[in-house]
């Protein structure tokens, strides 16, 4: 069976919806997750109790083979696309002010986004308060440019060649695996995530604090709801 709801990984939160049967049950889908074998479990809860069988165990509403529907929240798989799509635009504006960091991890969910970085920021960038109004005029800059997200699906070998990390980039995919790469603002990178289609849908991200220990930086974010995008200046 295939389904339409995005699991959760790599930093982003799950789909949300129901999953609604051809007798009108509906499950009310709170969470994905991918589990072994590239199962993908949907958790939620029946709008009605489940009934019990004549030996007393419980009966799952829907019958083996049985057609449903699937319904994702729209506007909560596009908030999550902004937020990715954030949190890689993120990568771009440090790239452009030149600043010696990697990213090793994306956290983007509503509560507090955020990317880590191995490195330090140098003295000669000036204090972090300066830093975040250059990284969000940057991130300004990349959603005014309107440039479009491409999305690429390749070979193990292919995406190493193609990749500033080159092989290390790759290194946790199996061999003989195909790598989507997803290239927001013009950087590319492995993602399986869902992602905006251009940046100008980008509008109301703004950089809300860096923070540096021992050899890790951590910038957080935060985007605005669509229709209360507060412009930088």
């Amino acid at each position: 069976a295939e389904t339409v709801f995005h699991p959760q990984g790599g930093g982003q939160p799950s789909d949300v919806g129901r999953v609604v049967g051809e007798n009108g049950v509906t499950f009310f889908v709170d969470n994905v997750r991918v589990g072994e074998n590239a199962i993908i479990y949907h958790y939620g809860t029946f709008q009605h109790e489940m009934s019990e069988n004549e030996d007393g165990a419980r009966c799952i509403p829907f019958r083996s083979g049985e057609k449903v529907k699937l319904e994702i929240d729209a506007a909560r798989r596009r908030l999550h696309a902004r937020l990715h799509s954030a949190g890689h635009a993120l990568d771009v504006a440090v790239l452009r002010l030149g600043l010696e960091l990697r990213p090793t991890k994306g956290y983007h969910f509503e509560d507090h986004p955020f990317v880590e970085y191995l490195g330090r920021l140098p003295a000669d960038k000036g204090s972090s308060e300066r830093l975040i109004e250059a990284l969000t005029l940057k991130i300004q800059e990349l959603i005014e440019e309107d440039i479009a997200t491409e999305l690429y699906s390749t070979s193990k070998a292919e995406a190493a060649s193609i990749l500033s990390g080159g092989v290390k980039d790759v290194a946790h995919f199996p061999e003989g695996a195909q790598v989507r790469l997803v290239s927001v603002g013009g950087n590319i990178c492995p993602c399986g995530g869902t992602h905006v289609k251009s940046t100008k849908e980008l509008r109301g991200v703004e950089i809300t604090r860096i923070k540096t220990k021992k050899n890790v930086t951590k910038i957080s974010y935060r985007i605005s709801k669509e229709g209360k995008e507060r412009q930088i200046s």
